[in-house]
């Protein structure tokens, strides 16, 4: 029990940190009454958080691709952030592009809760699902993890390949 509460307090003061960090990186001016909002409003997230985690069932699994991941998302940042601007440019000049619905498999010991995260940190994609298929019916831990994500473009980002997911359908 006293493990459960000081993980919750952990990832709270997780929350608390990146949700205010984030806030004070997107305000114009940093005046006291803008970080005395940022601060209030990240304190609010940081204590839902893991209410809705542990509402959902939600575990970040595996972290094998962790690091590979860390590495490539400022590029592949950059790369679909440029995409879309593309995007934006034709669709001015009156070409219609439309994105796609995937469904990926993610490379074995890859959590499905931080590569969705991942993943919908940039504009080039954005996760709507999470599909579990069980690969041996007695084990939940050998399940297959399955992202429905919407592409803006149909190639495989390099975020995608650090991840090791695959498309399959």
């Amino acid at each position: 029990m006293r493990g459960t509460r000081l993980r919750t307090r952990g990832e709270a003061l997780v929350w608390l940190v990146l949700l205010f960090a984030v806030n004070a990186v997107f305000i114009s001016d940093i005046t006291w009454l803008e970080l005395a909002v940022g601060a209030v409003g990240a304190l609010l997230g940081a204590v839902c958080a893991p209410l809705v985690r542990g509402a959902a069932g939600a575990r970040p699994g595996g972290w094998a691709r962790g690091p590979r991941t860390v590495r490539a998302w400022p590029l592949a940042l950059l790369v679909e952030t440029g995409r879309l601007a593309l995007t934006v440019v034709r669709a001015r000049g009156g070409e219609s592009r439309a994105g796609e619905f995937r469904t990926l498999r993610l490379g074995p010991g890859t959590g499905a809760a931080w590569a969705g995260v991942a993943l919908s940190a940039t504009p080039g994609a954005y996760v709507v699902d999470v599909v579990r298929e069980e690969t041996d019916g007695d084990r939940p831990d050998q399940e297959e993890r399955l992202l429905r994500v919407h592409r803006m473009t149909g190639g495989r980002s390099a975020l995608e390949r650090a991840l090791g997911a695959e498309d399959v359908r």
